[in-house]
């Protein structure tokens, strides 16, 4: 059964992917206060173990909606209104265990990583990754995402003009989980946002964050 970090977090998957509000299911969260709050969950914020969701109650379908903003630890229960409306929602409740990937494991595929990539550029990168940063469930896309990094600098650097542009823009590299595959260089440091889903092809996601990385050096 899914914890209710893991329903906050498909639930905003969702609704980023959803154009109309109204098909969105409609809840009642149950509040550790003992009070409750009812309406749809339109957005969220990763906040290490927790969640800072946006949730919006129309009180009719002519009228803008009321927004409230709540952190996901207030939070002691969902209801589902008519879940009967949401079937995809609870035919795979169940994680593939292939896709878990435990503390130890995460930590150990992060080191490997940091260490054959600093065995190919000419100057170190350290790779900011927080396992508290990610939930359980998307702990694997950051690391088959991480396992592909030392293979694009290999190829980044293969002359002197790319040592050279890595060398002096690139000293730090940051991967997030988004709903969008994103990348950004600021102040020397390489964010690189994954999106939520697992990859088909390593050889076409290589060639993406090769790309993508080019396109900002």
């Amino acid at each position: 059964m899914k914890d209710l970090n893991t329903w906050f977090k498909d639930l905003t998957d969702l609704a980023r992917t959803t154009d109309n509000d109204s098909s969105l299911p409609k809840l009642e969260l149950l509040l550790t206060n003992g009070r409750s709050i009812s309406g749809i969950i339109v957005e969220s914020q990763q906040r290490k173990k927790s969640h800072l969701l946006m949730i919006a109650n129309y009180t009719n379908h002519y009228s803008e909606p009321n927004i409230t903003i709540i952190k996901s630890s207030q939070i002691a229960g969902l209801t589902f209104i008519e879940p009967q409306n949401y079937p995809r929602l609870f035919t795979s409740n169940n994680v593939d265990e292939t896709q878990l990937t435990g503390a130890l494991q995460f930590k150990r595929g992060v080191k490997d990583a940091a260490e054959e990539l600093n065995n190919i550029i000419p100057a170190p990168i350290n790779l900011l990754i927080d396992i508290d940063s990610y939930l359980e469930t998307e702990r694997h896309i950051v690391l088959n995402s991480l396992k592909l990094i030392p293979a694009v600098f290999k190829e980044l650097t293969a002359d002197e003009l790319g040592k050279r542009l890595v060398s002096e823009k690139i000293k730090t590299i940051k991967i997030s989980i988004g709903s969008a595959n994103v990348a950004t260089l600021n102040d020397q440091n390489l964010e690189l946002i994954i999106k939520n889903t697992s990859f088909i092809s390593s050889s076409e996601e290589t060639e993406r964050i090769k790309t993508s990385i080019e396109n900002l050096l």
